[in-house]
């Protein structure tokens, strides 16, 4: 956490539900509203769904649990690698 100025996630108490709920908390508490400025990256389908219901682009990455397939159904707009492929992707769109 000392590597992040905010941290989120579904609350114990049920807050915050589904990924959409925890991406669409994040940004109103941060004051995120210029959402093409705004970019999610995941490594499962639920990254990518919550990122379509806030209207986000989204990135896949093939370094965590979920596979092309399941990125790809889920409708990421990118699909990277590894590392790598991220951090080139990051500086070129």
């Amino acid at each position: 956490a000392r590597y992040f100025t905010f941290v989120a996630g579904s609350g114990l108490d049920g807050s915050f539900y589904t990924k959409g709920d925890v991406i669409r908390h994040v940004l109103e508490s941060n004051n995120l509203t210029d959402h093409p400025s705004v970019v999610m990256i995941g490594d499962r389908k639920h990254d990518i769904i919550g990122a379509k219901e806030n209207r986000l682009d989204s990135i896949g990455v093939l370094y965590g649990y979920g596979n092309r397939e399941e990125l790809s159904q889920a409708g990421a707009d990118y699909i990277v690698e590894d590392i790598a492929g991220l951090r080139n992707l990051l500086f070129h769109i």
